[in-house]
């Protein structure tokens, strides 16, 4: 019987470090084109896992005929499926999509989907369940939208799927992202002595912490076919993980003492809060202290004496090393690896 588990995006932030908890009880194998592979801030002290370098789009069942269960986790973000939405639609959903139907054909038992809140959008003080009316306002939420729908039509006794509705991520990765907004705040007190916002901090986000995230989807999917086929669930830690930025800034300064800076002139118009009854339920629950996390990632930053060079640097940032890339003709229009 198969119990190889492969693992989509595995050279990214939280593949990285889902690929090392996964190794634990499983047969694990990467699978990534490698955009984000030299994004190192530190170097993992595990053995990170065999991985098929190759374009998601050119993926052929006989890559994936050994696999029981996937985990996709690959995807163009956002901002950058703000700046390349037709990129974003030929990854995101033409791809991905094509990808699932093959996982099909190819007899895979599992497929764990990396989905996202942000196809919420917006909500005033309402807290989003499973059931709430999706509002996506990012070509990127779009595409989560248009992948649960096909996944779930796949979805029978043969071929189980669960989307996971993921928490905006926080919290230490050796492949490290500091465009996601706890992680920059941590950033800039540390590298530039003051607490950096990108917007005006008044939208709400649900944050989780990376640690919890690997394992919803690892306790996902060991959960008997019955209760995980067609499953679709928040993954965050429900009210508590519910912050606006500005909060979050000010929890950072209560620790450093740095000033924050705002922007004013842009605020984000995304702006939602989740319900996590149901994974709780499950029997999966998200506990980290976020103000440990914070005070954790603070002390390693100093540790490592994080500069504001390094906080610029392009790979750590998803639209940033795409540009540089484009920039570089090392991938072409359509994010191709070019033969240079």
């Amino acid at each position: 019987m198969r119990d190889n588990i492969l693992v989509v995006g595995s050279d990214g932030y939280i593949g990285s470090l889902l690929c090392k908890k996964l190794q634990d009880s499983f047969r694990v194998t990467g699978y990534d084109t490698g955009y984000y592979r030299g994004s190192y801030l530190y170097s993992p002290q595990w053995n990170l896992p065999k991985t098929i370098t190759k374009d998601i789009r050119l993926v052929t069942v006989d890559d994936i005929k050994e696999f029981k269960a996937v985990i996709c986790l690959s995807d163009l973000n956002d901002p950058l499926s703000q700046n390349y939405p037709a990129a974003t639609k030929k990854i995101n959903y033409d791809g991905l999509a094509r990808f699932a139907s093959l996982c099909k054909e190819a007899e895979v038992e599992k497929f764990i989907y990396s989905s996202s809140a942000s196809v919420y959008g917006f909500s005033s003080d309402e807290l989003m369940t499973e059931k709430s009316e999706l509002s996506p306002l990012t070509p990127y939420a779009e595409c989560k939208i248009l992948m649960e729908k096909h996944l779930l039509s796949l979805n029978d006794d043969k071929f189980s799927i669960a989307c996971l509705r993921n928490s905006t991520v926080y919290g230490l990765s050796p492949r490290m992202r500091f465009d996601l907004v706890i992680n920059y705040l941590c950033g800039t007190a540390v590298a530039k002595n003051i607490i950096e916002l990108k917007s005006d901090g008044g939208a709400w986000r649900p944050f989780v912490h990376i640690e919890d995230v690997c394992d919803a989807f690892i306790a996902i999917l060991k959960l008997p076919v019955s209760v995980m086929s067609g499953l679709v669930v928040n993954v965050g830690n429900g009210e508590k993980g519910n912050y606006k930025v500005i909060d979050i800034a000010h929890v950072i300064q209560k620790i450093t003492g740095c000033d924050i800076s705002v922007d004013n002139k842009n605020t984000d118009k995304r702006s939602y809060q989740i319900d996590s009854n149901k994974l709780n339920n499950l029997g999966i629950n998200c506990n980290k202290d976020m103000k440990k996390e914070i005070l954790h990632m603070l002390e390693f930053f100093r540790k490592i004496e994080l500069s504001g060079e390094d906080l610029s640097l392009n790979t750590y940032t998803r639209l940033d090393q795409i540009n540089y890339l484009l920039e570089t003709r090392q991938i072409d229009q359509d994010f191709f690896w070019t033969k240079l």
